[in-house]
């Protein structure tokens, strides 16, 4: 039986991950002059997350037009604007420094990565509201040009991470494992950059499954401490009908057709716009209800037709010349009611209102 060998990498910096956040951050210390070593448990660039990056990426529109030379960037779009919408977004939940310094740094990494777009021979179409439209190969390709830009950084592919190493009660390097020839690898490292991706611990994925936390754990065992282990990494996925369940089909039908054909994700102000005469704004709003009407129509296939009621609810529900094309498409089925407004807020304060006067059970996430 072969022996496992053991061999000894020493570096300035080590950052572990295959995907953006790593290969950025390897960049970055390699043109500051320092010895990095990216290691990957994939094949960096086309591994992991990379691949399921499609949709878009974007930034404000004053910073699209005087950062990236977006001419038709809107402007408008402050830097401001987009830092609310990001508190707001997360429901006031989310770290609001972290989100001031993602505003404040994005469009210089953005400028970075369209730098090594266009070196890779990739495009990435822009649309007005600061957003690029992207493909999960076009961002492999990319990240994978950043990776050769990254002069002095030594790449080690499919070789897994497997404990970060402690010196005095400071991480000093990790040990990683060549999951082709069992031969374990030390890493000795002044300082270690963990970018492993999110976690998935439910039964419903909707991310690559490979998305297990190893980089989060490693963290706890040395000794780190972890925050909002509750916002789960996640693409939007469907939960029903159950053929679909775990699928972003449904959500690529919608959101991400607004952005690319209107440059912006508001029905509202769609349907505004459609009501003034603009017939691109129309042909989405129409394309969107006529893809809802088809799920509920699949949905009633799979009842074998037997409904008693078809509910509408969200934001959605609020526009009535939507909810009449959906009503005329889909009425013969079951009689259709309308509940509009999204109530999560108002959901989560009732919940705990009814757990502080011990009508519900409080459940620690472990």
């Amino acid at each position: 039986m072969r022996t496992a060998q053991f061999t000894r990498v020493s570096c300035d910096v080590l950052c572990i991950g295959g995907s953006g956040a790593a290969v950025s951050a390897a960049f970055m210390a390699a043109q500051k002059g320092m010895s990095v070593a990216l290691v990957s448990k994939g094949k960096a660039g086309r591994s992991g997350n990379a691949m399921m990056v499609g949709g878009g990426f974007g930034v404000d529109g004053y910073s699209a037009r005087h950062i990236l030379g977006e001419a038709q960037a809107d402007e408008r779009y402050t830097p401001q604007a987009l830092f609310e919408k990001v508190v707001k977004a997360s429901f006031f939940l989310s770290d609001q420094a972290l989100a001031e310094q993602f505003v404040t740094e994005a469009p210089l990494m953005t400028k970075q990565f369209l730098e090594w777009s266009r070196a890779a021979g990739q495009n990435f179409p822009f649309v007005k509201s600061g957003l690029y439209a992207v493909s999960g190969s076009s961002v492999g390709k990319t990240i994978q040009q950043g990776i050769k830009s990254a002069v002095g950084c030594k790449v080690y592919d499919d070789v897994m991470v497997l404990e970060l190493l402690t010196d005095c009660g400071r991480v000093a390097g990790a040990l990683g494992l060549d999951i082709y020839t069992g031969d374990y690898i030390v890493f000795e490292a002044k300082c270690v950059v963990l970018a492993t991706g999110g976690f998935q611990p439910h039964t419903l994925k909707n991310t690559i499954s490979e998305m297990s936390g190893d980089g989060m754990a490693m963290a706890l065992r040395a000794g780190a401490r972890l925050a909002d282990m509750e916002f789960l990494l996640y693409i939007p996925t469907a939960v029903q009908p159950p053929y679909l369940r775990g699928s972003i089909l449904p959500y690529l039908f919608t959101i991400p057709v607004f952005m690319a054909y209107l440059g912006d994700a508001d029905a509202y102000r769609a349907e505004q716009e459609a009501a003034k005469g603009s017939q691109k704004h129309r042909e989405a709003l129409e394309a969107m209800c006529y893809q809802t009407s088809k799920e509920i129509a699949a949905c009633a296939a799979v009842l074998c037709g037997v409904v008693d009621a078809i509910i509408i609810t969200g934001g959605m529900a609020h526009s009535l010349m939507m909810m009449d094309w959906i009503r005329r498409r889909v009425e013969f089925i079951a009689p259709v009611a309308l509940y509009p407004g999204e109530y999560e807020m108002q959901s989560l304060a009732l919940s705990a209102y009814d757990a502080l006067r011990g009508m519900e059970r409080i459940k620690e996430l472990v």
